[in-house]
Formats: C-alpha cells, sequence, structure tokens
C-alpha cells in the first residue's frame, strides 16, 4: 500500500529447500512479471482460487554464509532471478585499532591458506575495547573457526596466528605427551610430524597484562 517499500528477509537462505520457500513464486518475483510490469503476470491460487501478483514494492533479500559449502548447491533458479552482492569484512567498523590490524593480518593469511569466501567478519571484534576483549574474541570465536577450518592441521592454525616459536604465550603449543608416543609407534609416513595442542594457560588469562602477551605476536607493527 501507498507504494512504500516492504522487505522481506530471508536468512541464510542457502540451507532452505527453495522450492518449498517459494514454490510458484519463483517465477512471479521476477522485475519483469510483477504487478504494472510490461510481462505482469497474475496467477489463481490453487485452494482459495483467488487472484495472486506480486507488487513491484517488495523486496526480498537472502543472505547467505559464503564459506558454507552448500552455497555450491544453490538453485540456478534462484541465481537467476536475484542480483549478487558480495558482503566482505569492514574494518572501519572495528574501534579498535589493534583489533583492525589482527583482523586484516588474519584474513590476509586466509586468503592465502584458503580463499577470500573464508575469511572472518569484523563481527567478532566490534565490541573490543582493550587487548583482554581481543583475546577473549580470538580464544572463544575465532580460533574455534579456524580449528574448523584447518580441521586436524593445528601447523595452519599456527601460520594464520603467524606463531612460529613455542613460546608460552602461543595459543598453540607442543605436545609432548603425544611426540613422545609417536617415537614409540611404527609410522613410516609421519616421521617428521609435529604434534600441538591449544595453550592451558589460556582458560587463566583474565588480565590485560597476560592478553598482551598472547596477541601482540599476531599482527607485529614491524609487519
Amino acid at each position: 500500500k501507498n507504494n512504500k517499500i516492504v522487505l522481506l528477509c530471508i536468512d541464510e537462505i542457502n540451507r532452505a529447500n527453495v522450492s518449498a520457500v517459494f514454490g510458484d513464486l519463483i517465477s512471479l518475483i521476477e522485475p519483469s512479471k510483477r504487478i504494472g510490469a510490461d510481462n505482469e503476470m497474475i496467477v489463481q491460487l490453487p485452494y482459495s482460487k483467488e487472484d495472486f501478483a506480486v507488487p513491484a514494492n517488495l523486496m526480498i533479500v537472502g543472505t547467505m554464509n559464503t564459506a558454507d559449502r552448500s552455497i555450491q548447491l544453490l538453485d540456478s533458479a534462484l541465481r537467476r532471478r536475484f542480483r549478487f552482492e558480495e558482503l566482505l569484512p569492514d574494518y572501519e567498523k572495528i574501534e579498535n585499532a589493534t583489533a583492525k590490524g589482527i583482523l586484516q593480518k588474519i584474513n590476509a593469511r586466509i586468503r592465502c591458506l584458503l580463499d577470500k569466501d573464508h575469511q572472518i567478519g569484523h563481527s567478532y571484534f566490534i565490541e573490543a575495547k582493550n587487548d583482554l576483549d581481543i583475546f577473549n574474541a580470538l580464544k572463544d570465536s575465532v580460533i574455534p573457526l579456524l580449528e574448523e577450518y584447518f580441521y586436524n592441521d593445528a601447523q595452519k592454525i599456527r601460520q594464520i596466528l603467524n606463531e612460529n616459536d613455542n613460546t608460552d604465550n602461543a595459543f598453540y603449543i607442543k605436545d609432548e605427551e603425544a611426540e613422545n608416543a609417536s617415537r614409540l609407534i611404527q609410522n613410516d609416513y609421519d616421521d617428521e610430524k609435529t604434534f600441538y595442542q591449544l595453550n592451558p594457560k589460556l582458560s587463566a588469562v583474565n588480565d590485560e597484562d597476560s592478553a598482551t602477551s598472547f596477541i601482540s605476536h599476531i599482527a607485529p607493527k614491524s609487519e
């Protein structure tokens, strides 16, 4: 009514059964077939027998996570009828300079080892006010996501976090027990394999100085 824009937002549309979500609307939502368009299409609903059409002022927005593999299976009919717009991490939304620098470095390394579609969004660091907030965002959100990206490959996660040495202030440290056990197991393929585990000290970090010591190497100012 009154030609005001009406927004219909469908979150994570690539996870949906497109035919069940839209049904016959998959044709009617096309701009050229809406009310008042050159190829206006009006259909009769099967149960009510009422005429039905889609107005021109209805805006439909479907969101997708590009890291989700299900996007590859997105219905071709949906691809043809929607305009696709890429939304990359917006670093200007992050007020804390340290958090911004860390996310930029992490995403640059992700683009190097994976691709641009797996970059980490800015939302994790929007509320970060200090180094402790940044540390908690890394520990509770970013690292679990990286472990999903690089399943069973801690060495690549260490590369993302710029951890080259086995120091006490690293998120990942060598798993000495696993290394000792590997020497007793006959394995012709992993003789040079190094084992890592999350640093047990992470759970005890609750002050600014300790947090700073864990995050300072991720985006060194000298780079």
